[in-house]
């Protein structure tokens, strides 16, 4: 697989599991037969654990459409993040804009979640401006979070102006060879 990051925190093979495939096909089949949001929650967390981004993807896409909620629309763009990671970066694109809208539309329904606060930090603090990435969002949200839990919001905080000073640092060492 040519990807970006090939960290066990966004790929695992999954396709190799026999455990989780059984319990994969097992699910689709009751979905089949019944759908229920239970039932799409429930392959939806199971595939998000094996890393299997593009089953949580579709049955996390259609447990939105019978009934949106912000844990749903977080496992939504937590996904297709990671998706990204997996695939070139021309290929990454429409999952950037699916995370994005994924985190975006779970803050619209829960503004005080403390983990959809801090996934839109780390968003917006890393993307190019290009791809809507915007470090006064970023910083408007740690400040968010910071209110509401000070420990959580400190790191946010930091973890921004490490970013940020870390790339002014590397463009103070640069050498101009024109």
């Amino acid at each position: 697989m040519i990807g970006q990051d090939q960290t066990p925190k966004a790929t695992y093979d999954f396709e190799e599991d026999a455990n989780y495939i059984n319990k994969r096909e097992n699910l689709i089949d009751q979905i089949k037969i019944e759908p229920s949001l239970g039932t799409f929650d429930r392959l939806s967390d199971w595939a998000f654990i094996h890393k299997d981004w593009e089953t949580v993807l579709e049955y996390t896409s259609k447990a939105i459409t019978l009934s949106p909620t912000a844990l749903r629309y977080f496992r939504w763009g937590g996904a297709a993040g990671f998706r990204s990671l997996e695939v070139s970066r021309i290929f990454a694109l429409p999952y950037v804009g699916k995370m994005k809208d994924g985190f975006n539309k779970a803050h619209e329904i829960a503004p005080e979640n403390k983990l959809i606060l801090r996934a839109l930090v780390d968003t917006y603090s890393v993307l190019p401006a290009f791809l809507g990435g915007d470090i006064n969002y970023a910083k408007e949200k740690a400040n968010t979070l910071f209110t509401l839990d000070s420990l959580e919001g400190a790191i946010a905080k930091g973890y921004v102006c490490l970013l940020y000073t870390s790339d002014a640092a590397d463009e103070e060492d640069s050498v101009d060879l024109g």
